[in-house]
């Protein structure tokens, strides 16, 4: 029989995924008329808040969807050099010799924890890119602005932007976050020694293998 935190987990995810089919259609609608409103000259500058107004809710909808989607925790463990490679998808990243180091997460998981830690960080961020390995975790690093000491906790939040609230934030690092803690572990979020965001991800280890 599921356990009640299985259950609920489920019928979240059915919530998220209705939720979602439910919008879309109504969001079509409004960006098609913002789109025809567009066409009258007088009108286009609304028809523009109107569209990208339609457009940041289109991506919160996906973005709680893929929440909901996560799913439970997957066997691993998980080659972290291999999965690395897939999920950088011919970004310039400095690897400083990785160590063929494991972790008890699923391949698939890993991947997509570091795939949104990778986007974060060319969306906000700047280059050069750097990813460290650690026998339990990994972080990636980059040479952007930073972030102040006191706002680091919320941009685990999902949809929380330090910037205007016209910039479009996502749930990139709360999905890397949220991934983690399946496995016992989090995302934590320091200054980077290439003057920019380290996002340090750790997972917590069987302690037969420590």
């Amino acid at each position: 029989m599921p356990s009640e935190l299985e259950v609920l987990r489920d019928d979240l995810a059915l919530l998220g995924a209705s939720t979602s089919h439910d919008l879309r259609e109504p969001l079509q609608i409004i960006r098609l008329f913002a789109r025809v409103l567009a066409m009258q000259p007088e009108a286009a500058e609304h028809a523009g808040h109107i569209g990208d107004a339609a457009a940041r809710l289109a991506e919160m909808l996906d973005g709680l969807s893929r929440l909901v989607r996560l799913g439970p925790p997957e066997p691993g463990p998980a080659r972290v050099v291999e999965v690395v490679e897939r999920a950088r998808r011919g970004l310039d990243l400095e690897l400083p010799d990785p160590p063929d180091v494991t972790l008890p997460l699923g391949a698939h998981h890993l991947e997509l924890a570091v795939h949104e830690l990778l986007d974060n960080a060319v969306r906000h961020g700047a280059p050069p890119y750097r990813l460290d390995v650690w026998p339990d975790g990994l972080s990636v690093h980059d040479a952007g602005p930073g972030v102040p000491d006191d706002r680091r906790t919320d941009l685990l939040e999902p949809f929380h932007t330090l910037v205007s609230p016209s910039v479009r934030a996502g749930v990139g690092l709360t999905l890397a976050d949220r991934v983690a803690s399946r496995y016992g572990g989090g995302l934590s979020l320091h200054p980077s020694d290439l003057g920019g965001l380290e996002a340090r991800l750790r997972v917590s280890r069987p302690s037969a293998t420590r």
